[in-house]
């Protein structure tokens, strides 16, 4: 399409991007784009066919090691004629310099990615419920306490060893969006986990969920149940975790859908591994 345009995003686009976002059902909300604006602007690129916004997508690079793209919405009127391509080829171009380019796929997405060279790293499975339940009182350890701002470096640190890359500022983003909703696991003087969240349009969204051990991650769950009981919840877990995904079952969970974490030119920066329970989200990793 000759006469669509890729630009960088402005802060008066947001009206347009959340119409999109609304569109698919999304849980995003402003002060999601404005983190994104913020964090990186030149990653934050819109299509416009005749001064429209029809076209949106977004990155975040974690010190060009590893960086994310995410908010991938194209207008349905525009389907079909390669925005999408135009506006994922603009971002790749403009992390050319990161070493490894990660997303979350959807089904329908993931067949796009890959004729672009994206190659399947790991299964994700999206939970919801409609209203939380507070989680058994035999889980909530008193070794669960609220996150402060002298705890972020040592957040940041075990972030760092389930994702492979150092999110500091984003870390600190999400404990000041929900003061009170924020928690850490300490036991013998060290911390063995945490969690973190946001408000969404829809729901409630948990992560990262960071821990040591499953006991470690009810525990969490179950401090954040305590706030959130009777209110909409969901998560995105790897699908290695069979007992952990059996567990947020029994608490009414649901799986709604599934993703593919997907990565470009190299995976060097991988860390899934056993400490992550929950992951930050599609738009964030």
């Amino acid at each position: 399409m000759n006469d669509v345009a890729i630009r960088q995003m402005r802060e008066a686009d947001i009206e347009a991007a959340m119409r999109l976002k609304n569109a698919e059902g999304w849980n995003q909300t402003e002060l999601d784009w404005y983190l994104f604006i913020n964090h990186d602007p030149e990653l934050c690129l819109v299509a416009c066919f005749e001064d429209e916004v029809i076209g949106t997508v977004t990155g975040i690079n974690y010190d060009n090691e590893v960086a994310w793209i995410g908010m991938m919405l194209v207008s349905r009127d525009f389907r079909g004629r390669g925005v999408g391509k135009m506006l994922l080829e603009a971002i790749i171009e403009r992390l050319d310099g990161c070493h490894s380019i990660k997303l979350d796929a959807t089904p329908a997405g993931q067949p796009v990615y890959q004729k672009l060279g994206f190659v399947e790293e790991f299964g994700l499975h999206r939970l919801i419920v409609e209203e939380l339940s507070s989680a058994s009182e035999e889980l909530l350890s008193g070794d669960v306490r609220l996150i402060e701002d002298g705890d972020i470096p040592e957040i940041v640190r075990l972030d760092k060893q389930a994702f492979g890359s150092d999110r500091t500022r984003l870390i600190q983003n999400l404990v000041k969006n929900l003061p009170g909703q924020s928690w850490m696991c300490v036991r013998e003087d060290r911390t063995t986990g945490f969690i973190l969240g946001r408000q969404g349009t829809r729901f409630n969204h948990l992560g990262p969920i960071v821990a040591e051990s499953i006991e470690d991650a009810k525990s969490l769950i179950s401090k954040v149940a305590k706030d959130l009981a009777a209110k909409p919840v969901v998560m995105d877990i790897p699908v290695s975790k069979v007992e952990w995904q059996n567990w947020l079952i029994e608490m009414g969970f649901t799986s709604h859908r599934s993703l593919s974490r997907m990565y470009f030119k190299n995976n060097q920066y991988a860390k899934q591994g056993d400490f992550q329970y929950a992951i930050c989200g599609p738009e964030l990793g």
